[in-house]
């Protein structure tokens, strides 16, 4: 097998049923070995008849994980594929007609030095979100483009869960999705960073990442992503991420008090609070990363 495009699903059956519509009406496969690897992530819809439902018309796996967690999801894809290129996305996405060629040539170029990603497109599906709210959206709701060149990526630029890839053979060297991070519906605080801490490793082992134009997605964002509420824990989920095991910065106490005093009389009196609540939650994250810092120390 050449080609194994892992995506994990959880209780999102008719995004995906729209998703492997697309792939087998649109998505051009190249002359290689190529399977979709659908890993169910203990949903509770009917996921797996939607997945079943494509046998013959895609070359499907269905791969259940019943841990819940999309970092658990994403490895248990990768445990289960055959490929020698990984190509990760989503369960609501479309790609374009050579999104998997455009990956299958990079791969091609050079597997030993690189991984890949390319734009990110969203449609929303109630219109954008206010100003105020998409200035602070992760790429995941206010989308990615990087230009229409192919190019090198630097930190602090990084490819996003629904379009990137990288060869088997780079995870072997530095292991595969930290489970401890990462989008999780048990867990009562919001994750994040999971791809930032591979693509980080990837780096630290020698691989660069190549920005590609060619492949290109378009990410279905529901109106329930572009609220404040969602916004926010994203927010908050970052600040917990990127400041674990560092030092906690002065501001993230000040932004805390004087955010959250600003967001909770604004919304009294019924004036727009979204950057003053999306600040506090991002301080918030911070300084639960400082009492994990603590704990760890102890």
């Amino acid at each position: 097998m050449d080609i194994s495009i892992v995506i994990p699903t959880y209780n999102n059956s008719r995004r995906l049923m729209l998703t492997l519509s697309h792939f087998a009406e649109w998505v051009k496969f190249p002359d290689a070995g190529v399977e979709l690897v659908v890993v169910n992530n203990n949903s509770r819809d009917d996921t797996d008849e939607v997945v079943r439902a494509f046998v013959g018309r895609l070359p499907i796996k269905l791969v259940v994980e019943p841990r819940q967690g999309i970092s658990r999801a994403k490895n248990a894809g990768i445990a289960n594929a055959a490929g020698k290129l990984l190509i990760f996305t989503d369960d609501d996405v479309m790609p374009g007609p050579m999104w998997v060629e455009a990956y299958w040539e990079a791969y091609l170029r050079d597997s030993k030095h690189y991984f890949w990603g390319g734009s990110v497109i969203s449609d929303f599906e109630a219109g954008p979100p206010n100003a105020e709210i998409l200035k602070f959206a992760p790429p995941s709701v206010s989308g990615m483009d990087l230009g229409a060149v192919q190019r090198c990526i630097e930190p602090p630029e990084y490819f996003i869960g629904a379009n990137w890839a990288c060869p088997r053979e780079a995870l072997r060297d530095v292991g595969v999705f930290n489970e401890s991070l990462g989008l999780n519906p048990s867990q009562p605080n919001p994750m994040v960073g999971e791809e930032t801490d591979l693509m980080d490793r990837l780096r630290c082992n020698g691989y660069r990442g190549w920005y590609l134009p060619e492949a290109t997605v378009h990410h279905f964002v529901p109106s329930s992503k572009g609220t404040v509420k969602h916004v926010a824990d994203r927010k908050e989920g970052f600040g917990y991420y990127s400041h674990l095991g560092k030092a906690t910065p002065r501001w993230a106490y000040r932004s805390y008090i004087e955010n959250g005093i600003k967001s909770f009389f604004y919304r009294i009196f019924g004036k727009d609070h979204s950057a003053e609540y999306i600040l506090y939650k991002e301080a918030k994250g911070v300084l639960r990363a400082a009492r994990a810092n603590l704990m760890r120390r102890n």
